[in-house]
């Protein structure tokens, strides 16, 4: 199972400029750590959500506007969290995907994937992807 996980992150797919990371359970991400500075002026929008039989992984995408009158120049994440359902009362797990820099007013695509080896995922066709957050690191001393 765990030569299929590592496979399936290989595998993961890159659009302009963006790597996605498989998520695997609710604590991965997001987080409040101090190390990241949360953005504020994006706009997100989700073209699909579907489940991946050939990975067994749920898959979000879309996209992300950078509605700031400044570029993005820092590579950043899109973090969002998968639930089970619309009521999002059961929360999956998490995922996140990094874009290198993003110009104001300009779009980058995003991809985000959901694994977990202890839930037949394909369960789960009605999820949602919400609660997203936009961080770039901050420096430490």
């Amino acid at each position: 199972m765990k030569g299929k996980l590592i496979s399936a992150i290989a595998l993961s797919l890159f659009f302009v400029s963006c790597q996605s990371t498989t998520g695997t359970n609710p604590e991965t991400v997001p987080n409040n750590s101090a190390a990241v500075s949360e953005l504020t002026s994006w706009d997100v929008h989700i073209d699909t959500n579907y489940f991946d039989a050939s990975s067994g992984q749920l898959v979000s995408k879309g996209g992300l506007i950078n509605a700031s009158s400044t570029d993005i120049v820092a590579p950043f994440r899109i973090e969002g969290l998968f639930y089970s359902d619309h009521s999002r009362e059961t929360k999956l797990g998490a995922a996140m995907t990094i874009i290198n820099s993003l110009r104001s007013g300009e779009e980058a695509q995003w991809n985000l994937r959901l694994s977990l080896a202890d839930k037949d995922l394909s369960q789960y066709s009605a999820f949602v992807v919400d609660d997203f957050r936009v961080t770039t690191k901050t420096n430490q001393k």
